[in-house]
């Protein structure tokens, strides 16, 4: 049996909305089978999925953010019970110890401070030592270091260089006055294409009685 996709109801090489906008730019368009506007409308589609998905996020992120407000303000107020406990009893709970989240961060760069000296030594003796060795072409646009390592990025101009790009908005305004001509053209083919005839129903008229 014939698959009623091979071209009776379907284009035949694609339905794909990209690949009808190719026809289309082509002047290749089967006014027909494709539907040219279907890339607006996925495209108006997509943008909406998009920022709902955004939307669901943002709440599941608000979500996380409101209940960690509320586990902050039980928190303080265990805090607050525990600070009246000591004042009866003398006894300092765990909770009444603070994190010292600046003080840690004070320790952290002093140490970063003791070690950038060595660290800035070590970085200029690579470029030093890679600027000697490496070629005229090549050149160093990078060195640094972390803990561990000491890192230099060099490079140098392709041997075959790209053709040159046009700016983005160039492409877009290139590509969108194409596809304008296009569906111009297409408008007119679509008004004059061949329509078949409408089945017009007529009522059947009342048979003499015998």
């Amino acid at each position: 049996m014939t698959d009623l996709r091979d071209g009776f109801l379907y284009h035949p090489e694609s339905v794909a909305t990209t690949a009808q906008l190719e026809r289309l730019l082509a002047g290749e368009h089967n006014t027909a089978f494709d539907d040219p506007f279907g890339a607006a409308v996925q495209e108006a589609e997509q943008e909406l999925r998009d920022e709902e998905e955004k939307e669901r996020k943002a709440l599941e992120r608000l979500n996380l953010i409101r209940a960690k407000i509320e586990r902050l303000k039980a928190h303080k107020v265990e805090v607050e019970k525990a600070v009246h406990h000591f004042l009866d009893t003398g006894k300092i709970e765990d909770v009444l110890l603070p994190a010292c989240r600046e003080l840690i961060s004070n320790e952290w760069r002093a140490f970063s401070a003791a070690d950038a000296p060595a660290k800035e030594q070590e970085i200029k003796d690579a470029h030093d030592t890679l600027s000697d060795q490496l070629g005229d072409d090549w050149e160093i646009s990078e060195t640094k270091a972390d803990d561990k390592f000491v890192y230099v990025t060099i490079k140098r101009l392709r041997a075959v260089a790209a053709p040159e790009r046009p700016y983005a908005d160039e492409i877009v305004a290139c590509i969108t006055e194409k596809v304008r001509a296009a569906f111009k053209t297409y408008r007119l083919d679509f008004k004059t294409r061949a329509r078949p005839l409408r089945l017009m129903a007529v009522a059947a008229s009342p048979r003499a009685s015998p």
